[in-house]
């Protein structure tokens, strides 16, 4: 029993030769991280599987002796086909490992696109909502300027008022001073009456 290892990159493989049923087995122990690097596994099965053909067929002809070429040809066919069928399957799963790397590119365009467009409308919603902030202010203003021309305007009309009613005062006291005056004039007609009376009753009497 031939046992052949190799270490790459955190992963063990240990291929086995069986002389009593004459196949190579290929064991893979698991690995010490949390995931196998595929492609490094693939490319180090085909350096070992060479490298047990070799050693196979060179201990099938010192083993055989002189037993004849055709079963080292068999072996060495066998031994072709296997590593063909492991180089087949070496492809189908680059196949899909390529295959996969496409649909997760996919996966992340349309993982961007989203992104963008989502970015997007929040930048257009963030527009709307400036411009309809600054008609809001706009309106503020507005009405800022409505109430401050209304305190004006209230202002303006209790200093009417006040006139007004400083206005009012003077008329009636004007009113009562003309009444004096009449008054005033009245007794100054009835004095003057009086004294022509007078003067002509003391020129009957000097006579």
């Amino acid at each position: 029993k031939i046992k052949c290892e190799a270490i790459c990159h955190h992963c063990l493989i240990v291929p086995r030769i069986s002389p009593e049923r004459g196949n190579r087995s290929l064991i893979l122990h698991p690995p010490l991280h949390h995931r196998l690097r595929r492609r490094c596994v693939y490319g180090a099965l085909n350096s070992f599987l060479g490298a047990v053909c070799f050693t196979h067929e060179r201990l099938s002809r010192l083993d055989s002796g002189s037993s004849g070429l055709g079963s080292t040809d068999s072996t060495s066919d066998r031994a072709s086909s296997r590593v063909s069928a492991y180089s087949r399957r070496e492809n189908r799963l680059t196949s899909l490992e390529s295959k996969n790397g496409e649909e997760t590119e996919k996966d992340f365009k349309k993982l961007y696109e989203n992104a963008y467009s989502e970015n997007e409308k929040l930048k257009t919603n963030l527009r709307e909502a400036q411009l309809e902030l600054s008609v809001v202010k706009a309106k503020l203003e507005r009405v800022a300027k409505r109430q401050d021309q209304s305190s004006s305007q209230a202002e303006v009309l209790e200093a009417e008022k006040r006139e007004k009613r400083v206005l009012e005062r003077r008329m009636s006291e004007m009113e009562d001073e003309l009444k004096i005056l009449t008054d005033l004039k009245s007794d100054n007609q009835r004095l003057k009456d009086e004294n022509g009376a007078l003067i002509r009753v003391i020129s009957k009497l000097s006579k």
